[in-house]
């Protein structure tokens, strides 16, 4: 009897649930994103909103963003704030510069001719090879015309202590140094042009059979290097920048003044004809164009003596001992390297001026190329230059250039003259292991790498009016290609 009571109740319970859950709910009109309960059985139905994005503003490194969303059932909107972009989501690395007492000129406004003034400045960094850092800073606009840019360079110098009587070295990449600088690349929105136009020379410099052993040793052999970093000023992003070697004597492995070396780097600042070495430095290097970097001595009267040997074996016009008398004061394998990457950069703005010249021992000179901005497709105003213009640069040998344009050299003329199968071979050479486009295209990838595409939206909105922005990003490579195809044309034909 107890077994048939059971199998009964068994019964009933399975009937009532089974019948429950066929049961087709009924609800009350109630807030259809709120809990229901069936009128019919009971049941309880958790309400949710369902939301679709119906307005998004995207952050970015200076403005925070915000979404908008509204339910599909009940029409409730909710707004939620997005916040700014930092370097950390980026992966970046950061400089933070602050005004060091009250009063002082606001960093933001500081000119070329307020000089140095004192900052505090922090580095955060994005990897473990580099350590986080604070310090006094002296810093001072650094360029000539791009001084006069809204966004401009900056030579920094860390100091541990306020009074500035101990240098804070830091290593960045390139051996513990103090100072270094924070290139805008203003012109260039790409931001490449500059770095990867030096590590190509560098390339260059690194297949020369007879380098200088000087060169060899100094960071990236003798030139530039730097990478991206996001610089803020006064709590305020001031747009994306490069950090660099600075224009040092460290720079090309000169450390420290040896008075028993007679170590000098000057540099073309204007166009002058002694600046294209078509006359000698008259009574000082700076009233004939040029900028003394670095000398090893305290008396440098022998830096304008020995730079003007040069230029006067550079004006010999006997062939046979031009060619005897000037590889006591040019290396000539780094000058027709020197020679080669200006053509091939299209660095109309470097044939002369904008050359590092250095000497290690007071005798024989090496050029070097530095301020690569106005390179592969680009002018030094963000011009694009696509085709032959007279913003580009080529192979001449018309003597009749020299006086009136002012992309002659006289170290061009000479070396295109007086050896042509030197300049010939080197190009060949050059073309089949160094400058080749996939050289040149890794080396921009490279580099584009290290910038996420949230860094360059944050640059274009803060400096809106960046000249040709959208041009000198896209035709770098299309503009090379061409420009080698044009030195292809001169030098593989070159001795016919």
């Amino acid at each position: 009897m107890k077994k048939i009571l059971i199998v009964f109740l068994l019964f009933l319970c399975f009937a009532f649930f089974a019948g429950c859950g066929e049961c087709e709910h009924q609800y009350t009109d109630a807030d259809p994103c709120g809990d229901r309960e069936c009128t019919l059985c009971g049941h309880t139905e958790k309400g949710e909103h369902s939301y679709e994005v119906i307005s998004l503003t995207e952050p970015t490194l200076i403005l925070s963003g915000q979404k908008i969303e509204r339910c599909t059932k009940c029409g409730e909107r909710v707004r939620t704030k997005l916040e700014k972009i930092t370097p950390e989501a980026l992966d970046m690395p950061a400089v933070y510069v602050t005004d060091y007492v009250s009063g002082a000129i606001p960093t933001d406004m500081l000119y070329k001719e307020h000089g140095e003034i004192l900052v505090k400045l922090k580095y955060e960094s994005n990897t473990d090879a580099v350590e986080d850092f604070e310090c006094i800073t002296r810093i001072k606009v650094q360029g000539a015309s791009s001084a006069q840019y809204d966004k401009r360079n900056y030579t920094v110098k860390f100091y541990t202590d306020e009074i500035l009587t101990t240098k804070l070295k830091v290593d960045l990449g390139w051996g513990t140094e103090n100072q270094y600088c924070l290139k805008a690349n203003y012109v260039d929105s790409s931001h490449a042009r500059n770095i990867v136009g030096a590590r190509l020379s560098a390339l260059v410099a690194a297949s020369r059979e007879n380098i200088d052993e000087n060169l060899a040793a100094s960071p990236n052999y003798g030139l530039i290097d730097g990478y991206p970093v996001l610089m803020y000023i006064n709590g305020k992003f001031h747009g994306l920048y490069t950090l660099n070697i600075p224009k040092d004597h460290w720079m090309l492995g000169m450390r420290g003044s040896e008075e028993t070396k007679k170590q000098a780097i000057i540099m073309g600042a204007y166009w002058t004809e002694s600046v294209r070495m078509a006359e000698k430095i008259g009574y000082s290097l700076e009233g004939s164009g040029w900028d003394m970097e670095h000398c090893s001595t305290q008396d440098t009267r022998w830096v304008k003596d020995s730079f003007n040997k040069l230029i006067e074996t550079l004006n010999i016009k006997d062939k046979q001992r031009l060619r005897a008398e000037l590889p006591k004061y040019l290396d000539i394998d780094a000058a027709i390297d020197n020679m080669l990457l200006v053509y091939t950069l299209n660095a109309a703005d470097n044939v002369s001026k904008n050359t590092l010249w250095a000497t290690f021992d007071g005798t024989k000179w090496i050029p070097s190329m530095y301020d690569m901005d106005a390179t592969f497709g680009m002018f030094w105003d963000g011009t694009p230059v696509d085709e032959v213009n007279a913003n580009s640069v080529y192979p001449s040998l018309d003597s009749g250039s020299f006086g009136l344009d002012k992309h002659a050299s006289k170290m061009f003329y000479v070396l295109l003259k007086y050896y042509p199968d030197e300049v010939e071979a080197r190009w060949k050479e050059l073309r089949e292991r160094v400058i080749t486009m996939e050289n040149i295209e890794k080396l921009f990838e490279d580099f584009f790498s290290l910038i996420p595409e949230e860094a360059f939206k944050g640059e274009d909105a803060k400096w809106k009016d960046i000249p040709h922005a959208k041009e000198n990003r896209t035709n770098m490579y299309e503009a090379t290609e061409k420009q080698l195809k044009r030195l292809d044309e001169f030098f593989y034909n070159f001795n016919e």
